[in-house]
């Protein structure tokens, strides 16, 4: 039960999961608790999704051996592991949602010499 209990603890940790539930809760009474409930229901599946690989997937004894006397530390390791691969499917969540936008009509080029005007204007006063 010591394992499980543990595995729910750093499944929770890595996903995030105690903001994001802290910030549905925060919402309080803006919100009905069904949709609530219905906010919180994918996190929950992350979570459950972690402890799980984390619970079943073990390092081999001797690999874990090895890295031990290598002075790794395996749950640092896994930790930024996931949270690379969760960084990177957050951008790319995020550069779809960009890509869906409607078109501003300015070209990037009338951006970039806007900003580098701005820039100018700062710096020189």
């Amino acid at each position: 039960m010591a394992q499980v209990g543990g595995a729910y603890w750093i499944a929770r940790e890595i996903s995030g999961a105690a903001d994001d539930w802290a910030r549905i809760v925060d919402l309080g009474d803006r919100l009905d608790p069904g949709l609530q409930f219905r906010l919180k229901q994918p996190v929950d599946r992350l979570v459950d999704t972690y402890m799980r690989v984390y619970a079943s997937r073990r390092l081999p004894d001797d690999l874990a051996e090895e890295a031990k006397r290598a002075g790794l530390n395996i749950s640092s390791l896994t930790q930024e592991a996931i949270r690379s691969s969760l960084a990177a499917r957050s951008l790319g969540r995020w550069q779809q949602q960009v890509s869906e936008l409607p078109s501003t009509g300015v070209s990037h080029a009338e951006v970039l010499e806007a900003v580098n005007s701005a820039k100018d204007d700062l710096e020189n006063g």
